[in-house]
């Protein structure tokens, strides 16, 4: 991750509306401290480890918040959410899904994004939401290194 949490929250707070506090920003900084898709249900069972006590409505609420807010993604085929590598509501993110360790990184290319934008219109479908996951192995699995840190 190129951010921190800390380095996040103010420029989500510039925004009309956004509100980072409690549960919000708990999640948020869970989600950047472990750099990688997790689920609900690791984030309910890891609040709950620190005394926080949640059910999975409320978790799910301040994952659609965060989504929305451009500070965490879906990795859809993973069923888990992340920390948005590069913040802000306007942008398509695509992800390099590690098979074998999990790791996903987030590419965020705006000329992929557009290509695929154009292909679609071209046939005359209206996107309204892009979801690009690339599964394969990471360099680190390739090399026999499967640990990752924080990047």
């Amino acid at each position: 991750m190129t951010s921190s949490a800390s380095e996040r929250a103010p420029r989500a707070r510039r925004r009309p509306r956004q509100d980072l506090s409690g549960i919000r920003g708990k999640i948020l900084e869970l989600l950047v401290a472990t750099g990688q898709p997790v689920s609900a249900y690791w984030l309910i069972e890891e609040l709950r480890s620190q005394g926080t006590s949640v059910v999975p409505p409320t978790v799910y609420r301040a994952l659609n918040f965060l989504r929305r807010s451009g500070l965490a993604h879906r990795v859809e085929s993973l069923n888990a959410f992340v920390a948005c590598a590069h913040p802000g509501p306007d942008h398509q993110e695509q992800f390099l899904i590690c098979s074998e360790c999990g790791f996903a990184e987030e590419l965020s290319d705006t000329a992929i994004s557009d290509l695929l934008l154009a292909k679609a219109t071209a046939h005359g479908f209206r996107p309204d939401q892009q979801i690009v996951e690339i599964a394969g192995v990471c360099k680190q699995c390739a090399a026999g290194k499967p640990v990752h840190d924080a990047e």
